[in-house]
């Protein structure tokens, strides 16, 4: 019934994000998801980390969350409220998740530093 009120473009999303290919390898796999309650505090060599790349507040809230669970995939967030407080929605792109996880591998696994250097100041509510 959802998706009746969904946009082709949505549906064609939905659709994309529920057919995430199998991953071979014996590694365990966690999807990355702001919507995720698990609040992952370390990455493991043991895991395949998958960056959740549509979140919407509103029309597609829990979307890849829920296409996780589906799968039996299990789901983390980035410890981002432990650290700062974005102003506005808890989201961040693609590519700035990336570059947090790759700063935080390669500079003592620090989290606080890898965010402060990927998220944009202007995104952080200095008043919190």
């Amino acid at each position: 019934e959802q998706e009746r009120d969904l946009s082709d473009q949505e549906r064609e999303i939905m659709a994309t994000v529920r057919a995430m290919p199998p991953i071979s390898s014996p590694k365990k796999v966690i999807y990355l998801t702001s919507d995720s309650p698990t609040v992952i505090q370390d990455l493991s060599q043991d895991c395949c980390y998958v960056i959740g790349g549509v979140v919407d507040r509103n029309r597609l809230k829990n979307l890849t969350f829920d296409a996780a669970n589906e799968m039996g995939v299990e789901t983390a967030a980035l410890p981002i409220g432990q650290f700062l407080t974005l102003s506005g929605l808890n989201v961040l792109t693609i590519n700035q998740v990336f570059d947090i996880l790759a700063h935080f591998l390669t500079n003592g696994r620090d989290w606080e530093k890898a965010f402060f250097s990927v998220i944009p100041l202007r995104k952080v509510d200095h008043n919190a």
